[in-house]
């Protein structure tokens, strides 16, 4: 099957931040859906594609060669053609399939009721080093942003002159954590992105401003991981 040039786009997104380190992940595709998975299951991006998949399939984010791909014994091969010339690209397919990571997606409605959005300006003023972020909000204050040093104490606090994000005053937001990269990843995506905290759940839905795709997001606390899919999500 030939990847037609939206959803291609989508493919490459994901590609260039497995290449550059930012994020690995598998990618899942079907029907009129796709869903992007980081390696360590915090991350699970949802869009809708342009393209429609009859057969389903599943392929690592870093192994992808061309947009001409064929499912062969369970593997997925890569097609690449240049005149009498024909390349396959043989590999592996991820032990997930799309089939369970739609049913994980749609096991997780989200509560939509409380909302706030962060814009990538933020992301410059966070600290690489500091591997996770608070974010919260106490009564008739602004979002703020949390970095922690928890051996040495120290501590970068991050806020904002107004609110500016469609919530109001009097909402407070109970304190949760994201993994410093992961929170940065999303904004690869789209500069603005909407959060949406959930009662009880281990896990934040998120959508970019131009409705372009969504997902979910795993809370943790500094360096226990939470997870959005396997095991650790049930």
């Amino acid at each position: 099957m030939l990847i037609e040039g939206k959803t291609e786009l989508i493919f490459a997104q994901a590609v260039s931040l497995s290449q550059s380190g930012k994020m690995k992940s598998t990618i899942h595709a079907g029907k009129k859906s796709i869903f992007i998975i980081n390696m360590d299951s915090t991350i699970l991006l949802f869009f809708k594609s342009h393209q429609e998949f009859s057969d389903p399939f599943s392929f690592f984010a870093n192994d992808y060669e061309s947009n001409n791909i064929i499912v062969r014994d369970g593997k997925i091969v890569f097609i690449t053609k240049k005149g009498e010339i024909r390349r396959e690209k043989v590999c592996p397919a991820p032990k997930e399939i799309w089939e369970e990571i739609r049913k994980y997606w749609k096991d997780h409605k989200p509560e939509e009721k409380i909302f706030f959005k962060i814009t990538s300006d933020v992301i410059p003023f966070l600290d690489d080093e500091l591997s996770h972020v608070e974010i919260g909000k106490e009564e008739k204050k602004t979002i703020f942003l949390v970095q922690r040093d928890i051996y040495s104490g120290s501590k970068v606090e991050i806020s904002f002159e107004k609110e500016g994000f469609d919530l109001e005053e009097d909402v407070e937001i109970p304190v949760f954590g994201l993994r410093t990269g992961d929170f940065k990843t999303l904004f690869n995506f789209e500069p603005y992105i909407t959060f949406y905290p959930q009662t009880g759940k281990n896990w934040i839905y998120f959508c970019g401003s131009t409705g372009r795709f969504q997902g979910i997001i795993a809370t943790c606390l500094y360096d226990e991981l939470g997870y959005v899919a396997g095991e650790g999500g049930k």
